[in-house]
């Protein structure tokens, strides 16, 4: 078998006239997996799309197994807010140059990009509309169209003057900025919830132009909010001559401010309750009034495109412009201005400061949906405190970042710390979202929790509500309860690459014939669905690109080395990484514990279609690519080169294990096939160089590659043809000889050490005799992988 191998590889590994001008020119043609400078987090519930922004400017969009997309920003910055327009090609990225980019993701190009005039600071989409809403650091609200993939700009735009009279004068430079935005629920089309950073929270109606309910800020500052409501009302009614508050009469703007408010959610499925973290670390929850039924009427988008246009504040100059209010507009009546949040929380308790709270997402409690229904009305929306809210932040200074999980249903006293439980630490927090269960459903099948660097963690949301329920059920936090559900990783399971080579199999070639025959790899790199029965969230995408390489041309071919000891072989000549074929790990008997060792080093050859894997453990192993069945022998070389045989084994087809070497003790670093002369080297971490003949299994050479120096790993390993001078002139006239050599590269060092292959050292051929008697006793044909059956 191997002299069948081994003629096989003796032409050019690269047919003359394979390599053309395309395979020269540097471009991203593939890229798998989620960045390390992943930083946001977006989720489309209607095509089950997941999309990672970064710090660079890259957007990473995923679909079902395997089907992910690329988009990379021309400005190269960072990702601030990242939003999918709901059930359609579009998605924005608002980066930290405030330019508001339309991503087309049917063919991944850009479509539209609009440059803000300053600071962004709050974002949002609306639901089932093509209406976006902006926020920026001068606290005006203001709202875009798309259309066509174009971006248009209302004229509707709220400043902060009108929202907070009384606390923002007309002319002001130091306005709060417009920290959050959120669309009420059961009224999204026509309210909205802004936050702003000097704490005050405005439920804005967006067609009667009017405040109708304040929440937040201190006690000073609702009152100023009142007493500016009064004036306004007794002087739009007439009731009395109310004069015109000087600048002297008001207090400093910043005067009395409550905590600055860095994130809010909703925490009702009704828009009546929504939860608000502040920079100080606490959490506050805080009571609206009930949005109207929907009625049967326009559409939201009909809806949204009926907002009055109002004037423009760029445009005219300080002081000029006269909002349209309706009488009581900045009044909210009876307890509609409020400074008491329905109840304050922390993620950890104790005193001192904490972190701010970065993320809050919330999702309704399944169990009571199901049972109950989401029912309007009396005591059912008063479940004002049900659900889950997921916590990023709000922890003591020193401790890293996690994720907490707060029950709202079980906020008593004495039941809080039952109801709260913090998620494993994988790393620093960047992101959390809510994946929902069905399209509109504020129940969530799945969260998604993003940690640097450029990690994703799913999150089972039933198991995670069984679980809280059963804790707040016990009679104590240790007492016995379902346990929480397990991460899983959104990338493949496997484990980290730690090892990886591209290379080129021209069709012809042993390993594209045999990888072309060997069926499709239909193994999944994600279940089909989480541990509660729930559908995997990120199943949506499709085929929507043309190969890079042409298929004439051959497999361009990724071989990579994980940490859990398996290597992968996989196409890389479409946008779609197909994984072709395997190798199984190896199983490290030594220690207490069986593990997996990592792989470190790998090889391929596409003419013999053989496979070299070295491991951290120093163990190196020789596969060959088959398309048969068959029963095999595993040759074994010992650490001092000793010779033995496996127990026979069945081997499936693909990648079929011939032959282990033993003699390195450190990790190797590199490894080399020149198949053509049917040699192996292996280089490892104290600085050591191996040279195995592939024909006898025997070791040629195992030595120091500097002796007498430090030691130093051998970074790489690469064999060379070189001239030898002929003793014949005339022969050497017309032709060369070649010999066949290895270079040893170092790690820390430039020279580099040649080792005579072809022509080994004198103790070579005693090695090689040694080698031919050992192969006497495995039977004729049988040096390496002979099989059992005579094949």
């Amino acid at each position: 078998m191997l002299k069948r191998l081994i003629a096989k590889a003796l032409p050019e590994s690269v047919p003359a006239g394979s390599l053309r001008a395309p395979h020269l020119l540097p471009r991203l043609a593939v890229h798998h997996g989620v960045p390390g400078a992943a930083s946001v987090l977006a989720y489309d519930p209607v095509q089950r799309l997941l999309a990672v922004g970064t710090r660079d400017g890259r957007i990473k969009v995923f679909g079902h197994d395997g089907i992910e997309a690329l988009l990379c920003s021309p400005a190269k910055a960072a990702c601030k807010f990242l939003e999918f327009v709901c059930n359609s090609e579009y998605m924005v990225q608002v980066t930290m140059f405030n330019a508001i980019e339309i991503w087309r993701l049917n063919d991944r190009q850009l479509a539209d990009s609009l440059q803000w005039e300053v600071n962004i600071t709050a974002f949002s989409t609306v639901p089932d509309t093509s209406f976006l809403y902006v926020g920026d650091e001068t606290g005006v609200f203001s709202v875009l169209e798309l259309g066509g993939g174009r971006l248009n700009k209302r004229p509707y735009s709220v400043p902060p003057y009108v929202t907070m009279a009384g606390l923002v004068r007309q002319d002001s430079s130091r306005a709060p900025a417009l920290i959050g935005i959120l669309p009420q629920p059961e009224a999204y089309h026509s309210r909205v919830l802004l936050a702003y950073a000097n704490s005050i929270l405005t439920l804005w109606d967006l067609h009667s132009l009017r405040v109708l309910a304040t929440r937040g800020g201190s006690e000073m500052q609702c009152t100023r909010l009142s007493e500016a409501g009064d004036r306004l009302a007794d002087l739009l009614t007439g009731r009395r001559n109310v004069p015109k508050p000087t600048e002297e009469d008001e207090e400093d703007e910043q005067d009395g401010e409550g905590p600055e408010v860095s994130c809010l959610s909703w925490a009702c499925p009704f828009g009546s309750v929504f939860a608000v973290g502040y920079s100080n670390g606490e959490i506050a929850l805080w009571g609206l009034p009930h949005p109207p039924l929907r009625t049967p009427g326009p559409s939201p988008s009909t809806s949204c495109s009926s907002l009055p246009s109002l004037p423009s504040l760029a445009a005219a100059p300080s002081g000029s412009v006269q909002f349209p209010i309706s009488p009581g507009g900045m009044k909210a009546l009876g307890e509609e201005i409020s400074s008491q949040p329905l109840v304050r929380l922390q993620v950890q308790g104790g005193k001192g400061e904490r972190s701010p709270i970065t993320a809050l997402r919330w999702c309704a409690d399944a169990r009571r949906a199901a049972e109950r229904g989401l029912e309007r009305g009396g005591e059912r929306v008063g479940e004002r405190g049900g659900g889950r809210l997921y916590v990023c932040g709000g922890e003591m200074p020193g401790l890293p970042g996690s994720v907490s999980v707060v029950q709202l249903g079980g906020l008593e006293e004495g039941m809080r710390e039952k109801a709260m439980v913090k998620l494993p630490w994988f790393g620093p927090v960047a992101d959390v979202v809510v994946a929902p269960s069905t399209l509109g459903s504020m129940c969530a099948s799945a969260i998604l929790v993003l940690t640097f660097p450029g990690q994703v963690h799913l999150y089972d949301e039933p198991g995670m509500e069984e679980h809280l329920s059963a804790r707040l059920l016990s009679p104590s936090p240790s007492s016995h309860a379902p346990a929480p559900p397990e991460p899983v990783s959104f990338e493949n399971p496997g484990s980290a690459v730690t090892t990886g080579r591209l290379m080129l199999a021209p069709w012809g070639m042993q390993a594209s014939h045999v990888l072309s025959q060997l069926p499709r790899v239909s193994e999944t790199r994600c279940p089909s669905a989480l541990s509660h029965g729930t559908k995997w969230p990120v199943a949506g995408g499709s085929f929507g690109q043309q190969p890079e390489i042409s298929p004439e041309d051959g497999l361009c071919l990724y071989i990579s080395g994980h940490r859990n000891g398996v290597t992968h072989i996989s196409d890389l000549s479409t946008p779609l990484i197909v994984p072709l074929a395997s190798a199984p790990a190896h199983l490290n008997q030594g220690d207490d514990q069986p593990s997996y060792t990592a792989v470190t080093a790998v090889d391929f050859c596409a003419v013999s279609a053989l496979l070299v894997v070295g491991h951290e453990d120093g163990l190196v192993e020789l596969f060959e690519l088959s398309t048969r069945r068959r029963t095999l022998c595993c040759q074994i070389i010992t650490e001092r080169g000793g010779y033995e045989q496996a127990t026979p084994s069945e081997c499936e087809e693909g990648f079929q294990m011939v032959a282990q070497f033993h003699q390195h003790r450190a990790k190797v670093r590199s490894v080399a096939l020149a198949t053509g002369v049917g040699r192996l080297a292996i280089g490892d971490d104290n600085g050591m160089v191996s040279l195995v003949n592939l024909d006898t299994f025997t070791l040629i050479c195992y030595r120091e590659c500097h002796p007498g120096a430090a030691s130093s790993p051998i970074a790489a390993t690469v064999f060379a043809a070189l001239p030898v001078p002929s003793s014949d002139s005339s022969s050497s006239s017309s032709s060369s000889s070649l010999s066949s050599s290895l270079t040893s590269t170092s790690s820390f060092s430039s020279s580099s050490a040649a080792a005579a292959a072809a022509a080994p050292a004198a103790d070579a051929p005693s090695a090689r005799s040694a080698g031919n008697q050992r192969r006497g006793s495995v039977g004729a044909g049988g040096g390496w992988g002979r099989g059992v059956d005579g094949v």
